[in-house]
């Protein structure tokens, strides 16, 4: 808002010609304002001090001074001398004009009226003060009389801002009608200015025309000039709701395609158009986008990891695989994308490959980190699911080194010791810390129930199925069979053949029928 008037030194010589004003320029002055105009502030601002010294009531030299403090972010003393100029020559309006808009810019809107009132008594209500006034009424919340002022201005001037503004004024009281009228002279004003399209599509959408809501949104969408964020927000908070989608499946594809057609290597639209068909179960539409995107931004993260992240949801290990590995010839120091391609090695089964980088990762990662306690836990298991249960354990303990109340290997490290039927006071004692960190997990709880029943613990294994039951353990086929075989010790035949049962109706190939039929003619 602010404005600097820049005085040539000829016109300031012209000043001399006109009769005793003449006397009140000096030559600090107009050295200074040569200086000045020549951006040489240091050098101006002292000679300015000097025509002050010479003649205090010079309020040219104020001026002058304000625009070099602000120039030197001086807000403070740049108001000062403004101020100074503006009480030696009270009737120079543009000191005045200027005072109103840095109380403005400061928020201090009482003194930014005092000072457009002063320009008004003397000028009358221009254009600008009128402009001005408006401002001051909107930012203090007197928007009806903010408005009725623009309405005036308005008509002596109309611009497609302000028909704009008072469209969105109208369109806020629901005053469609006035609301429709403005925007549509906002477009005759200038067909380009895209924001009156959305402002019609809402009020179309309000009044539930379809096709007049589709139609504007459609320019709206389709426009370079807005921002690709704004478009994609508006999608996202308004547009993609299942209802919309469902009963306008083509008119949002149209959207979709129109905001990647004006923004076609634009990394927000394309998340968006991706995001939009994974959503509408067209997950091949989705990963071209990614793909498309990842073409055109080959050296971004992001651009590999959305791309990833979709394939990992799809079970595409193969290519997920690919795009890994060219992510990490992009960024070969990634922790996070080696990470990643060692979960997709382990998925596609190929756990060989899945352990070579994890022991990559495991060298890269911090001394006694959480990231090396999680990749050293995830090898335990890896070499487990392999088959090699020492190697399993040595990467427990080693993970157990960085922290050992860590509660996921300690289960899992108790649960496979269970399994080998060996160690079981060491397996019982890690299988505690689980259930002491997390009283109410079915799984760990499951592990110290097995474990109290193989050491002859049967009683209170009983006792801790019955909470394996309780928090979840009615979902686990397992959990079902483990609980089944502590009643069938406990010679509680009935309850036991109950739950073989239900856990063969969870999972069939666990075959227990046998073993269901066995108890049965025990009964008999």
């Amino acid at each position: 808002m602010f404005f600097r008037r820049f005085l040539s030194v000829a016109a300031a010589l012209f000043l001399t010609l006109q009769g005793s004003f003449a006397q009140t320029i000096s030559n600090s002055y107009l050295k200074g304002l040569e200086l000045f105009n020549l951006g040489d502030m240091d050098r101006a601002a002292s000679l300015f001090m000097r025509a002050l010294s010479e003649n205090s009531e010079d309020d040219a030299s104020h001026y002058y001074l304000s625009q070099i403090e602000l120039e030197r972010g001086d807000e403070e003393s740049s108001m000062e001398h403004l101020l100074a100029a503006a009480a030696i020559d009270s009737t120079n309006t543009q000191y005045l004009t200027e005072l109103a808009e840095r109380y403005y810019a400061r928020k201090d809107f009482d003194n930014s009226l005092k000072y457009l009132v002063k320009v008004e008594e003397m000028t009358g209500q221009t254009l600008q003060s009128s402009s001005m006034r408006f401002e001051l009424l909107r930012a203090t919340g007197k928007f009806d009389e903010a408005m009725e002022l623009l309405t005036k201005l308005n008509k002596v001037n109309p611009n497609p801002q302000s028909c704009f503004i008072l469209g969105e004024w109208h369109a806020s009281r629901y005053q469609d009608s006035l609301a429709l009228q403005y925007y549509d002279e906002t477009l005759q004003l200038d067909s380009d200015y895209d924001p009156a399209y959305y402002g019609k599509a809402e009020v179309c959408r309000r009044r539930n025309d379809i096709r007049g809501y589709f139609d504007n949104l459609n320019v709206f969408m389709a426009s370079e000039n807005i921002d690709s964020g704004v478009k994609a927000d508006y999608l996202e908070q308004v547009v993609f709701n299942p209802n919309m989608v469902s009963s306008f499946k083509a008119q949002v594809d149209s959207l979709v395609l129109l905001v990647l057609q004006a923004h076609p290597e634009d990394t927000t639209a394309n998340f968006m158009a991706a995001s939009y068909f994974f959503r509408t179960d067209r997950p091949d539409y989705g990963l071209g986008v990614y793909q498309k995107n990842l073409n055109s931004f080959p050296h971004e993260e992001r651009s590999y990891t959305q791309l990833a992240s979709a394939l990992y949801y799809l079970e595409r290990w193969d290519y997920l695989i690919k795009v890994l590995g060219d992510a990490l010839k992009e960024f070969p120091d990634s922790a996070g994308f080696t990470e990643f391609l060692a979960i997709a090695y382990w998925k596609a089964e190929r756990r060989s490959e899945a352990l070579e980088t994890y022991n990559k990762l495991s060298r890269m990662l911090p001394k006694n980190s959480v990231p090396l306690l999680h990749c050293y836990a995830a090898m335990g298991d890896l070499y487990q699911d392999s088959g090699q249960t020492q190697k399993a354990f040595k990467y427990y303990d080693k993970a157990l080194k960085i922290n050992p109340d860590y509660v996921p290997v300690l289960n899992n490290y108790a649960y496979h010791l269970s399994l080998l039927g060996s160690s079981l006071d060491k397996a019982l004692r890690m299988s505690e810390k689980t259930i002491v960190a997390e009283p109410e997990n079915a799984n760990y709880l499951d592990t110290y129930g097995w474990i109290q029943y193989l050491m002859g613990k049967n009683e209170m294994a009983k006792v801790t199925f019955k909470k394996v039951m309780v928090y979840g353990g009615q979902d686990c086929a397992v959990c079902l069979m483990h609980f089944a075989e502590v009643l069938n010790s406990l010679k509680e035949y009935d309850l036991a053949i109950l739950y073989y049962e239900r856990a063969m109706k969870k999972d069939p190939s666990l075959n227990l029928t046998e073993k269901i039929n066995s108890l049965r003619n025990r009964g008999k």
